[in-house]
């Protein structure tokens, strides 16, 4: 899997955790049955569970806190 794809799943699933929440939230507010928790399987495979740093800069924009020729970095950790 590459860091882009890798990445892009773990904002999905990030998006998601919260999202649930407020449906979760709002149903037991109303008197509605909460919708089922979210849970993720068991890791399995060959590979052993790690997490993974990402530094990224965006080249096209200039970030204007960190001063002039600086560009907007990210630090991100993906599990």
């Amino acid at each position: 899997m590459t860091r882009r794809r890798l990445l892009g799943a773990a904002l999905a699933a990030g998006a998601a955790v919260p999202l649930g929440l407020v449906g979760a939230a709002r149903a037991t507010a109303s008197g509605a049955p909460a919708p089922a928790q979210l849970t993720l399987p068991a890791p399995t495979g060959p590979y052993p569970v790690g997490t993974v740093a990402l530094h990224l800069v965006d080249t096209a924009r200039p970030d204007p806190v960190a001063g002039p020729g600086r560009r907007r970095e990210l630090m991100a950790s993906v599990w």
